[in-house]
């Protein structure tokens, strides 16, 4: 019996090494690692069932069977989630639920005086089997709980059936499905014979053990044979992967040979495995000679390597004997390992980056060559580079006049390698016309047969021709760029996504060439408008000095010969005017003050829009003060409170900018003269990120509603008896702020004061 033990404890300690192995090879497996676990767990069972056999003493039994107990039931709460795991399907909720189970049962089975089997026992019966002669130790006395280990099983059972049975119905897998409701049988035929025995219904051995024994062994046999299938479906798709993918890939050995190609391989190169199998390419002169060999040595060492585009000819070695095939490739180098990390073979996987290559180069080529161009010396450049680049004895570029012409002129053309006159060519009948408006056309070789009435291509002795239509920024016609040969053309793919490209950017330099055209047009026609204005200007300006003059000079002359004589009258004829003369002659002088000082305001207007601005540091806050100190000492019974923001800086002209605040303080000593606390203020805020000054008052203010006629000349918003003034101080300001690209504006309410304010912008 022991010795059978034995057996059934080796063959589940190398179960559970053999699925470790498996579960910690890349990648992880967890079906594996849990499974090893259950493995381990029944080698400690069985050790410990030994025990109950050997047992001599009632103590050592029951300590015995109590750890034996204990691992069943972790055994059950494993093999639960090995088997979720297995199937691919996870309750959570039941997993955790029986988890919890199985941990009540385990604090159960240490709280209880025994075990959960027996709650009493008398004494251990020695035994002697008939067929094997082996003494084992049977305990006797009252079996109590015993249903707990049946309903165990059958949950187990049950649980076992069920998840099979949603293998086979979700997952379709009748392998798997087969091999659980095996394990399910024999676990099932064991466990209900050892709880016949348990109860005593049978005389028979306890084959309890056994049917766990039995259960993993099968399951075991299930998993290696499902691992089986799955490395030879997983070798299968390797290979067809291998087979049909768009890479060349070549299988190397350790010494350079080729061991397995792909399709992809043998048409990049147009050989077979057989002419390169017995060829290393460690011994090859070309690969050498490239410096490839280096890395190719990295990759057999174990390191992944790429290794740079590289142009290759198998025809020019003795071996292997292949076709000519001059190809630019770019290769990667990758080991393969063992699963003791040792490098047994290598891949070498293949781009071919030949149409690439020569792509990027006739880019660079056409843009190192034309970059620096502009205008006609664009056009020529790139002909000559395109004429170069594709080998071909004639390239022009030909616009239309119009998007629906039936004629191109070129702008440039290149013939045998030299700059050659431009032509005007018609349409009709020729492959341009296919071309134009439309798409690439290319006619690798006999072209003057399908255009016999194009006299150019005779001409020029054409056996192939390649057109490109250009089209502006809306898509319309706008020329065509055509390559013409003597010979016939190959790689016609590369040259039509090429010509494509550069037509796309001829077009824009077409474009542009005209913008810059009508640019230059519209700049003249500015010119002579401005040069027009700049002449009705001055002569405005002119009129506007003689104007000034007039006015300083002959309009005062009358006005003092008017006050003088009314002044001479009430001197020389006081004794005769009554007292209404003596008003009418009062009257006539303050009419003529009054004109005067008109005539000296239309002047500081005129002034402050025509003087030139000098712009420099300016401080505004002193302007204000010598401009208060002035205004107090013309009317030094006033009292007035006065607050200035110290240290106001801005850029300006500083005279004009004098006679602006010299206005703006003039206006609020005017309107604050009928207040009896009077305050005048100037400060600087910050308003849309810029440094707005104001000048407030506490004054008469004015209805907000008439503001728009605030800085227009000779506009009142209050009558000349309640304030005095001729109405052009702050249209002086407007226009000295305006000048100094600022702007101004005002808040106020009537008798509530007003504030003015004012940018300065540099």
């Amino acid at each position: 019996m022991i010795s059978s033990m034995l057996i059934l404890t080796g063959i589940c300690l190398y179960a559970a090494i053999n699925h470790a192995f498996i579960a910690f090879n890349r990648p992880f497996s967890r079906v594996h690692f849990l499974f090893a676990v259950i493995c381990s767990l029944l080698v400690a069972y069985e050790l410990l069932h030994m025990g109950t056999y050997t047992a001599t003493s009632i103590n050592d039994f029951v300590s015995t069977v109590r750890w034996e107990l204990t691992i069943i039931l972790v055994f059950f709460i494993v093999f639960l989630w090995f088997i979720s795991e297995y199937c691919g399907k996870r309750p959570i909720w039941l997993l955790l639920g029986l988890t919890c189970l199985m941990s009540v049962l385990m604090v159960v089975n240490f709280i209880q005086p025994y075990t959960l089997q027996f709650t009493e026992i008398s004494h251990l019966e020695q035994q002697r089997l008939p067929w094997l002669g082996e003494i084992i130790s049977k305990p006797v006395g009252r079996i109590s709980i015993a249903f707990i280990v049946a309903v165990l099983a059958v949950i187990t059972t049950l649980t076992f059936a069920v998840i099979a049975l949603g293998i086979r119905y979700y997952h379709d897998r009748m392998r798997t499905t087969l091999a659980m409701l095996l394990a399910v049988g024999l676990f099932f035929i064991m466990a209900t014979e050892a709880i016949l025995v348990r109860l005593e219904v049978i005389d028979f051995i306890n084959l309890g053990h056994f049917s766990i024994l039995a259960m993993i062994i099968a399951m075991s046999m299930a998993l290696s044979q499902e691992m089986q299938l799955k490395l030879r479906a997983s070798e299968h798709r390797f290979r067809s992967l291998v087979e049909q993918s768009p890479f060349s890939l070549q299988v190397l050995s350790l010494d350079g040979r080729t061991l397995q190609v792909n399709r992809a391989w043998e048409n990049l190169w147009g050989m077979r495995l057989q002419q390169v199998a017995d060829y290393s390419l460690l011994q090859d002169p070309q690969l050498r000679d490239k410096g490839v060999i280096p890395y190719l040595e990295k990759g057999f060492a174990g390191q992944a390597t790429e290794i740079p585009p590289v142009v290759y000819n198998p025809a020019e070695n003795s071996e292997p004997k292949g076709p000519s095939c001059d190809r630019w490739v770019r290769a990667f180098i990758y080991p393969i390992k063992d699963e003791a990390g040792e490098v047994r073979e290598a891949v070498l996987a293949h781009e071919d980056v030949t149409e690439k290559k020569r792509f990027d180069d006739a880019i660079r080529l056409i843009a190192s060559g034309v970059s620096s161009e502009i205008g006609e010396g664009f056009f020529q450049q790139l002909v000559k580079s395109m004429s170069e680049i594709f080998a071909t004895q004639y390239a022009f570029i030909g616009v239309l006049d119009s998007p629906d012409a039936q004629r191109v002129k070129t702008l440039t053309v290149f013939a045998n390698g030299e700059p050659a006159p431009n032509l005007s060519y018609d349409l009709i009948n020729t492959p341009c016309a296919m071309v134009v408006g439309q798409h690439t056309c290319i006619f690798p070789s006999e072209v003057q047969g399908l255009f016999p009435q194009d006299q150019l291509l005779t001409d020029m002795g054409a056996e192939s021709y390649v057109g490109t239509p250009m089209f502006d920024s809306n898509a319309n016609p706008l020329g065509i760029i055509v390559l013409i040969d003597k010979q016939p053309m190959r790689d016609t793919d590369q040259m039509k996504a090429v010509m494509e490209i550069i037509a796309t950017r001829t077009a824009a330099e077409i474009e542009r060439n005209r913008a810059d055209e009508l640019l230059r047009k519209q700049q003249i026609h500015l010119e002579h408008m401005v040069e027009r204005r700049t002449t009705e200007l001055q002569s405005a300006n002119n009129e506007l000095e003689a104007f000034s003059y007039s006015v300083s000079h002959d309009l005062r002359a009358p006005l003092r010969s008017i006050s003088g004589f009314s002044q001479a009258l009430a001197e020389d004829y006081d004794s005769v005017l009554d007292d209404q003369g003596q008003d009418y002659l009062d009257r006539i002088r303050g009419n003529v003050q009054r004109m005067a000082t008109l005539i000296d305001d239309l002047l500081k207007l005129s002034s402050a829009t025509r003087k030139e601005i000098n712009k420099q540091a300016v401080n505004l806050t002193q302007l204000v003060v010598d401009s208060i100190n002035k205004h107090q000492e013309q009317d030094p019974l006033r009292s007035v409170e006065i607050k200035i923001a110290e240290n106001v800086f801005a850029k300006g002209d500083p005279d004009l900018l004098s006679i602006a605040f010299d206005n703006l303080v003039s206006n609020a000593w005017k309107y604050t003269s009928k207040v009896k606390h009077p305050i005048i203020e100037f400060g600087v805020e910050n308003k849309n990120n810029e440094p707005t000054y104001y000048i407030r008052d506490n004054g008469a203010g004015f209805d907000m509603q008439y503001a728009g006629k605030l800085f227009d000349a000779f506009q009142r918003l209050h009558s000349a008896d309640e304030f005095s003034g001729s109405g052009i101080g702050l249209a002086i300001v407007d226009r000295i702020i305006k000048r100094h690209s600022g702007k101004i504006w005002a808040d106020a309410g009537l008798n509530k004061g007003a504030v003015f304010y004012f940018s300065l912008p540099e």
